[in-house]
């Protein structure tokens, strides 16, 4: 049996005696696998077998299902090995809820009173609200966190400590914020349960022919968390802060190779890192971050992944020290990474030195879009051109694409639909831009987009990502832009912790996305590395 954790109102905590153990039991309601409600007694709602105590005799339950109001269930009492409690004889609802207000009455002074609640289903999108329950618990999953939203007689319910009950593991609490929202991290898939309680010590009365001081209310709700849903990713910071580096997710691993660190605008070749790494991603964030071996040190480059392999495409290279004037290089490097064997291949370099670009892998071919050659103390040559390298054929060469529409640098390519996105940016007259691309590999053509939304800096240092038919942008606001097929604008999908630019919008490998190191505009570079349910 599990053992709650200490805290809920002390000695109070519901101390039904039996078999002279105190133990910690509330009502649940759930479903059976036929189908049928239950109504039972226990201390985790996978547990069925105890006793059917007085109170719950008489309870009255009901189902809201299929956008009707709730209607009344007639239950039986059933004991049984497998099952001690109440039982409807018919199949409730697939999808709903099922709610029981249960007054306990007086116990030892204290007003007692239960709020049973059980979503239906294993859909999260279809845990709903239960109006008719005095005290109401209500999970959902947002942003990769389980929120649970405690409501008393219609209003958030501020300061309740929730526990919630995971159907494998420990027991965890948290406190409802001003919002009456509980926040935890999302557990793993099964039965799960949450208690949430509600004390007035300023409540007096009588009841069962006996004075009380003080009144106590317990919302239950049991819900399935379904096998697809993970947690957030937990990423350990990078060793140091970097912005403008190379980064991509490959075999559930996340590299980050070389890019610029110190002091903004300190460009010098003491300012770029000599560390290409890599880390497990994983919910619990024990992993730590690996050496791997190094190329040249470079930053503004890109770093793709395909078929188990990493490619990283031009950059940028210093010859001077830290004390010495600029001498910066842009470099026509093409070089292949195999994370089994540790080792980089060279490949056939670009056409021309190009950084400040981007690239991205749109079924076997990998695509450069975007940026500038830098030559010693050259102002920089905007380059016109994109081009692409199919990653599977045998002898393959570089193939230049048809010019694209404009020249900018700094900008964010992504694969989306089949397609090559070219998002923000720098223009060559030196301006801010937030114009967005489209380049279709079976037409040849380029098409615009909805200019990505912003003001100041926003465009500037953008990355991008798509997961299934939705295009994903962020840039220095922090705001998390969504771009969905037809849409005529960009809407928002979420909000980084820390705002950045210059980072890396990759994939956590089920459904969400990380946001990598960078450069805040506030804090200048970072480390950190934060998970993003859109």
């Amino acid at each position: 049996m599990r053992t709650m954790q200490s805290g809920m109102i002390g000695a109070v905590l519901l101390a039904w005696l039996a078999g002279g153990r105190a133990q910690a039991h509330f009502p649940w309601l759930a479903a059976d696998d036929a189908g049928r409600a239950l109504l039972f007694f226990s201390e985790h709602p996978s547990e069925r077998d105890y006793r059917v105590p007085d109170c719950l005799k008489e309870a009255i339950v009901s189902v809201t299902a299929d956008g009707s109001g709730p209607q009344a269930l007639e239950l039986t009492i059933v004991e049984s090995d497998e099952f001690t409690g109440r039982q409807s004889a018919e199949e409730k609802a697939a999808a709903g809820v099922l709610a029981c207000p249960v007054a306990y009455g007086n116990y030892n002074g204290m007003l007692l009173t239960y709020h049973a609640k059980g979503c239906l289903g294993s859909d999260p999108a279809k845990w709903a609200s239960c109006p008719e329950l005095k005290l109401d618990a209500t999970p959902q999953i947002a942003a990769g966190k389980l929120l649970v939203t405690a409501v008393w007689e219609g209003k958030p319910l501020v300061g309740a400590k929730a526990t919630l009950l995971p159907a494998s593991g420990e027991s965890t609490s948290a406190t409802t914020d001003d919002r009456g929202i509980a926040e935890f991290s999302v557990p793993a898939s099964g039965l799960t349960g949450c208690i949430v309680e509600r004390l007035d010590k300023n409540a007096k009365g009588r009841a069962n022919d006996a004075p009380y001081s003080t009144a106590v209310d317990y919302a239950t709700v049991s819900f399935e968390i379904p096998a697809g849903v993970q947690p957030n990713l937990k990423v350990a910071p990078l060793p140091n802060p970097v912005a403008s580096f190379g980064g991509a997710v490959s075999g559930g691993r996340l590299y980050v190779y070389s890019g610029h660190t110190g002091e903004e605008h300190a460009h010098s070749r003491d300012n770029l890192s000599g560390k290409f790494l890599r880390i497990k991603l994983s919910s619990d964030g024990d992993s730590s971050w690996e050496d791997l071996p190094m190329g040249t040190p470079l930053q503004g480059l890109p770093l793709v992944a395909h078929r188990g392999k990493l490619y990283r495409v031009g950059g940028l290279s210093f010859r001077n020290a830290a004390e010495e004037e600029e001498d910066m290089h842009s470099v026509d490097e093409f070089a292949a990474f195999d994370p089994r064997a540790k080792s980089w291949t060279e490949l056939p370099p670009l056409p021309e030195a190009r950084s400040s670009h981007d690239a991205a892998v749109v079924g076997d071919a990998l695509y450069v879009v975007g940026g500038w050659t830098l030559s010693g103390s050259s102002p920089g040559n905007w380059l016109p051109t994109a081009w692409a390298y199919h990653l599977t054929r045998a002898g393959a060469a570089w193939e230049a694409l048809p010019s694209p529409p404009f020249k900018r640098r700094a900008l964010a390519a992504a694969a989306w639909d089949g397609k090559l996105a070219a998002i923000g940016g720098m223009d060559d007259a030196g301006k801010v831009s937030r114009r967005c691309d489209l380049f279709d590999p079976v037409s040849g053509q380029w098409t615009r987009l909805p200019d990505l939304p912003g003001s100041g800096m926003d465009g500037f240092g953008v990355s991008a990502w798509a997961i299934e038919d939705r295009l994903f942008a962020s840039s220095a606001d922090g705001v998390l832009y969504c771009l969905s097929p037809g849409a005529d604008e960009w809407t928002e999908a979420g909000e980084l912790e820390t705002p950045r630019f210059f980072h890396r919008l990759l994939p956590t490998g089920d459904g969400g996305l990380l946001a990598v190191a960078g450069a805040s505009p506030e804090e200048g570079h970072v480390a950190t590395v934060e998970t993003i349910r859109p």
